[in-house]
């Protein structure tokens, strides 16, 4: 099976979005800032109004930082990156999964990485993307909108080649 991927810079935010919320820093981030909103919340009363705003601005800071600055960061990174800027041709077969790129359009030179079913650390499946990670932090992003009606038939395929507690599929 071969596609031809482009990640967007959205398709990198979500990524990285999944990614850093579920780590424990990033649930940790998410609980100390609620736990913040809820401590201003239940001592409102006995605080003075400065003290009330810099709470507010405390638990905003923890609630909003990791989202803004991801959202830059993926901006960033897909702007920075050669081989982002262009398709990723995806090519699942028996020995694995192909990932190639076209490198420079003019001299039609090309990388390809070739990742064995067997190294496959997991594969994900998000509202949004297909994850698939090579190491617990690296992973190819494939948006399930690219790929379309062949999305069941991919996930099938892919579910023969790899053990099942690798996989984390919607249904």
């Amino acid at each position: 099976m071969k596609f031809e991927i482009k990640i967007t810079d959205k398709d990198m935010f979500r990524f990285n979005l999944y990614h850093t919320y579920h780590t424990f820093n990033g649930i940790i981030s998410v609980v100390v800032g609620i736990f913040v909103f809820a401590v201003c919340y239940f001592v409102r009363d006995r605080l003075q109004p400065t003290d009330v705003i810099l709470y507010i601005v405390l638990g905003l800071a923890l609630l909003l930082y990791s989202p803004v600055t991801l959202f830059m960061r993926s901006k960033a990174q897909v702007a920075a990156s050669e081989v982002l800027q262009n398709a990723l041709f995806y090519e699942f077969n028996d020995e694995g999964i192909l990932v190639s790129t076209k490198v420079t359009q003019e001299e039609g030179a090309s990388n390809s990485a070739l990742l064995p079913w067997k190294d496959v650390y997991k594969i994900v499946e998000t509202k949004a993307q297909l994850l698939v990670y090579s190491s617990r932090v690296n992973a190819y992003v494939i948006p399930l909108e690219q790929l379309g009606p062949d999305l069941k038939e991919l996930k099938n395929y892919i579910k023969e080649r790899t053990d099942d507690f690798r996989l984390s599929f919607k249904s």
